[in-house]
């Protein structure tokens, strides 16, 4: 079951924006575009049917670096708040859990935002069921917003796993994020080392980047004395990257569609913790490609 979670204020700025999109994106703007691209998807293969044998080859081979954890991670995050050294020194919590990951797009979004379409992505959300399958779920995510077909994250999963793209204790590594959008006609590239403008570039062409990061350091960061982020033990995990905005103050937020928090639905993550946490995985990038751009 994929469930849907916005904060209030949230809520009211998305329906309408829908609302807007509706009138602007008519069935006679994208019907030619959609049309020629869905007559490209007969041939790639059917994830609705999770017995379905694809004659797809394998990747190439994977690096050891993994993009999930089944740890109970989200289970421990108020007791890692509460109890660190920083906490009890009352050091300020910058990009604390709260601030992260329940932001309100309504208070921060005074301004425009410079890159991407968030508030659009943010319909296309899923929260995952299974504790390592955060690339696949970004990915049929990307998915549905790129053609508005739903694919469950039980037969996504399972088609992965049957081309050994992704495993369900230890999830997908690095070099298989991606396969599943090429798999079903959506090309994608990938690179380490990206960087903040790599993430710009995408989106200014309104392709969809997911990246390899840390989770633990965007769900719970701590800090040294200097308001600094510091490393902790990896836990690695994948977003879809849905926009990037500067505020009038110098701060930039990322935001992201993150499945692996029940409120990872356009969440906000401030940027040095969001660097400090992608660093952990080398910067990783996969960017899907929009057809209709």
């Amino acid at each position: 079951m994929v469930t849907n979670q916005l904060l209030a204020s949230d809520a009211l700025t998305l329906d309408h924006l829908f609302d807007t999109l509706t009138e602007t994106f008519t069935s006679e703007m994208l019907s030619e575009d959609f049309n020629s691209f869905s007559a490209n998807l007969t041939n790639v293969p059917k994830l609705l049917d999770s017995g379905h044998e694809s004659s797809l080859p394998l990747g190439d081979a994977a690096p050891n670096p993994v993009v999930d954890t089944e740890s109970d991670l989200l289970e421990s995050l108020s007791d890692i708040v509460t109890d660190s050294l920083w906490a009890d020194f009352d050091q300020p919590i910058l990009g604390s859990l709260e601030n992260n990951i329940n932001a309100s797009l309504g208070d921060l979004y005074d301004d425009p935002i410079e890159y991407g379409t968030p508030f659009f992505d943010a319909f296309y959300w899923g929260q995952q069921q299974s504790a390592a399958s955060c690339a696949v779920v970004a990915q049929i995510c990307v998915y549905q917003s790129l053609t508005g077909q739903y694919i469950s994250e039980y037969d996504a999963n399972n088609y992965a796993q049957m081309q050994g793209w992704f495993d369900p204790l230890t999830g997908t590594p690095l070099g298989y994020v991606g396969h599943i959008l090429d798999a079903l006609g959506v090309p994608t590239y990938e690179m380490f080392n990206a960087s903040l403008g790599d993430l710009q570039s995408a989106l200014s062409n309104g392709d969809k980047p997911i990246v390899g990061l840390d989770g633990q350091e965007i769900w719970a960061p701590v800090y040294d004395w200097s308001g600094n982020p510091l490393e902790q033990v990896d836990a690695g995990h994948a977003v879809w990257v849905t926009g990037i905005d500067y505020e009038w103050n110098g701060s930039i937020g990322i935001i992201i569609n993150d499945s692996g928090h029940p409120n990872g639905m356009a969440s906000v993550v401030d940027y040095y913790d969001f660097m400090n946490a992608w660093q952990d995985y080398g910067y990783f990038l996969s960017v899907a490609d929009n057809p209709f751009t």
